[in-house]
C-alpha cells in the first residue's frame, strides 16, 4: 500500500493555490482547510479519557491517517449499528462489554438469560460497558487491546 503523501502528492501541489485552496503540511498529512486527505475509511470508537484509546488513536495519526473520530459515550451507536460492529469483529455483545464497570453490575445482572438483540440494546443505552477502542475500516473491525492491535487493519 502507497504511503499517504505519496500519493497525495502526486495529485496535489503543496504550493498551488486555486480553487482547491492552498495546501499545507500538518504532521506528515497534507489537508485542504479543514480537511485531511485519506485513502483509507477508518473510523475510531474513541473515549479521549482511556490512555489505550488515546495510544491506539496516535498509532493511526502516524501513520498519516486522520480516521472519522466517534466519541461514542457522547454518540454512542445506535442498535444497528452496534450490531454490525459486533458482526465485524466476529464477536458477541458479551465478549465486548467491560464486565467490571458499575454500570455492567447494575443493568446487565441478567446478561446470560438476555437475547443478542436486548444485550445489544442496553449496550446502546449504557455505552460505558462497550470495550474500546473499537476500530473499523472497511468489513473489519478490531478492539485496540493491546493498542499495536490496530496495525492488523492498517498493513
Amino acid at each position: 500500500m502507497r504511503d499517504i503523501k505519496t500519493i497525495n502528492t502526486r495529485f496535489f501541489d503543496k504550493n498551488t493555490s486555486g480553487p482547491i485552496g492552498r495546501l499545507s503540511r500538518n504532521l506528515g498529512r497534507y489537508h485542504l482547510p479543514n480537511r485531511c486527505f485519506s485513502m483509507d475509511n477508518i473510523t475510531i470508537y474513541h473515549n479521549p479519557r482511556c490512555s489505550k484509546s488515546r495510544q491506539t488513536l496516535a498509532l493511526i495519526r502516524d501513520r498519516g491517517i486522520e480516521p472519522q473520530i466517534i466519541h461514542y459515550l457522547d454518540t454512542p451507536p445506535s442498535p444497528d449499528e452496534l450490531a454490525e460492529i459486533l458482526r465485524k469483529l466476529g464477536k458477541s455483545p458479551l465478549e465486548i462489554a467491560r464486565k467490571g464497570e458499575e454500570a455492567f453490575k447494575t443493568y446487565f445482572a441478567d446478561a446470560d438469560n438476555l437475547d443478542e438483540a436486548a444485550l445489544i440494546s442496553l449496550m446502546t443505552q449504557h455505552p460505558k460497558v462497550i470495550e474500546r477502542p473499537i476500530i473499523v475500516r472497511a468489513e473489519q473491525a478490531i478492539i485496540g487491546r493491546p493498542p499495536e492491535q490496530v496495525f492488523h487493519l492498517l498493513d
